[in-house]
């Protein structure tokens, strides 16, 4: 959880309890986001600063600038299919895609996450979904943000009714918290 007013606190809070277990205080201008990897890197963006920083080994280590020069990064997304991120300005309208490789953690754990496969990509008509048999609940969401429709345990979209452009996909179940982006041709 991100807290603060000019600058940035997080805060790790036990989902049960709600206690906060660690705060981290940062020097990092406030008024952006957190996204996680899943493996244990975290990722800040500062639209006041036009930067990202990344914080490895699950909040362990210190707060780095990871990467610098981009337009008002308010929102970011984290795309485990090929290990981006997305860096959303909502001001200025648009997605950045840059390379989330901050290093701290061995990816040779294999999680239920990266199990998941969304094909084909890009898509024209029915996107396939594989890799989980439990109950799950897809979000489909343009790039904007604007939440499209929601659907429980289709492992095939129709999304043919979609204009050309880039999609973001969520997926939600137990012990699983995807999101990809889906190019739809």
């Amino acid at each position: 959880m991100l807290d603060g007013e000019s600058t940035i606190s997080i805060k790790s809070v036990d989902p049960a309890t709600g206690q906060v277990s660690a705060t981290i205080e940062t020097s990092i201008l406030a008024g952006g986001d957190i996204v996680s990897d899943g493996i244990g890197n975290h990722y800040l963006s500062s639209p006041q600063e036009n930067s990202v920083y990344a914080i490895t080994r699950n909040l362990q280590d210190a707060p780095y600038l990871y990467s610098e020069g981009h337009s008002a990064p308010t929102g970011l997304v984290y795309f485990s299919d090929d290990e981006t991120l997305g860096l959303l300005s909502p001001v200025l309208n648009t997605l950045e895609i840059i390379p989330a490789n901050a290093t701290g953690v061995d990816r040779g754990i294999v999680f239920e996450n990266d199990k998941i496969r969304l094909f084909p990509n890009p898509v024209e008509e029915i996107l396939n979904i594989s890799g989980y048999e439990g109950d799950f609940t897809l979000s489909l969401f343009s790039i904007q943000g604007e939440l499209l429709r929601t659907l429980k345990n289709e492992k095939q979209v129709d999304i043919s009714d979609l204009s050309a452009g880039l999609y973001v996909v969520s997926i939600q179940g137990t012990g699983l918290n995807v999101i990809r982006k889906v190019v739809k041709k």
